[in-house]
């Protein structure tokens, strides 16, 4: 991967545009938010249903509704605790303002099962989409950890689902909530954090087609975790959500009693893995698009194999140890993973490369959060756009 690339990219893609959202309310903060990405939303649905046939758009109806209905169905249930419940109720409130926001509608109206097609619905199908990216975690000597994750995505045309890269901000309970976004996605699917110092970044897992899974998406399961940050361990969301018609790797990370704790799960169909960060210096993660332990339930049932991007991952995650385990001999770790972070060595399968949209280098202690972050691919030499110190 060459330098003029890397550059060119980065001049195709823009910088990072900050958006605050209305800070009235959850649900006008996303009718906002959809007014907002109206354009692009338009784009990228038109994109969708013309490049599938009529039969196939009427399968994945069917199946926005049916998700919609289990949600709901979640929203009341009263095995789901409290606090889940509530954040499911309010998730379809902000779907449905989000979908009102954008003008969702069709190039021509239509009917399936003799119901008309409805803005909601349409939402949730957009929802129903996930992408690539990769994580890591590393525990410092101190106890603190360094977090970092790149947003990738595949375009065939510049702007052809990134008109702009936005990172919205709003509020929920006084708490302030940040969140990079794909303009058809709600918040949480991407890298997000909380004044409050809770972290959640999302890399999407390669799954093996037509494995009967679930009727919940994991783009729900990623909004409610961010909506109720440290206040519910994630995994309880997972457990109380599932099963999934897809999957994420989740990474988590926030401050418990001055300790700082990071976790991944990786979620599919029923089943999840749990893996924490483990205490020891020098200790670390690497998560890529596929399953961590190919050994696991999760991804016995659920990991796609075949997939012919696999080999790639494969050969990122065997040059981790020696690129991350580096990170505890520098004096300055969150300069020394920024480095990292903006290399090519992989080319295409490498930290910088075309495909990544943002990136970020963390560090998390017990006394608060630094964050470095970027548009487009890290370019060797050239600083953080951003530095925010919570």
């Amino acid at each position: 991967m060459s330098l003029e690339s890397l550059v060119e990219t980065n001049s195709i893609l823009g910088p990072l545009v900050w958006i605050s959202l209305d800070p009235a309310n959850l649900t006008s903060a996303h009718q906002h938010l959809g007014k907002i990405v109206r354009v692009q939303v338009h784009k990228i649905l038109q994109q969708r249903f013309l490049n599938q046939t009529l039969g196939e758009f009427h399968n994945q109806l069917r199946r926005a509704r049916t998700i919609r209905k289990i949600i709901e169905r979640r929203s009341r249930s009263q095995g789901v605790p409290a606090a889940i419940r509530g954040a499911l109720q309010e998730y379809l409130g902000c779907l449905e303002a989000w979908g009102k926001g954008a003008q969702l509608e069709l190039p021509s109206p239509q009917k399936v099962d003799m119901q008309t097609i409805s803005s909601v619905e349409l939402a949730l199908w957009l929802q129903d989409e996930y992408t690539g990216c990769q994580s890591g975690a590393f525990r410092l000597a101190d106890g603190s950890a360094l977090l970092w994750h790149s947003e990738e995505d595949v375009e065939d045309e510049p702007g052809e689902r990134f008109d702009q890269l936005r990172v919205v901000s709003f509020e929920i309970e006084g708490c302030q909530v940040f969140s990079f976004i794909y303009p058809d996605l709600l918040p949480g699917s991407a890298f997000n954090w909380r004044s409050d110092r809770f972290f959640q970044a999302v890399d999407a897992l390669y799954l093996r087609p037509g494995a009967q899974r679930g009727n919940m998406l994991a783009n729900v399961a990623v909004w409610v975790t961010l909506r109720l940050g440290a206040g519910v361990e994630p995994v309880e969301v997972i457990r109380a959500l599932g099963p999934f018609t897809d999957g994420y790797a989740l990474v988590t990370a926030h401050q418990k009693r001055g300790e700082v704790r990071v976790e991944r799960i990786e979620f599919s169909g029923r089943d999840w893995l749990v893996t924490a960060l483990a205490e020891e210096p020098g200790s670390w993660f690497y998560q890529t698009n596929i399953f961590s332990d190919s050994r696991s339930a999760v991804a016995l049932a659920n990991e796609d194999l075949a997939h012919p991007a696999r080999p790639a991952c494969l050969e990122r995650i065997q040059r981790s140890p020696e690129e991350i385990t580096g990170l505890v001999e520098r004096e300055e770790p969150l300069r020394a993973l920024w480095e990292l972070l903006c290399s090519t060595s992989g080319d295409r399968f490498g930290y910088a490369h075309e495909d990544v949209k943002a990136h970020l280098a963390l560090h998390l202690a017990g006394d608060g959060m630094k964050m470095w972050l970027s548009s487009g691919p890290g370019l060797p030499g050239r600083a953080a756009d951003h530095t925010l110190i919570l």
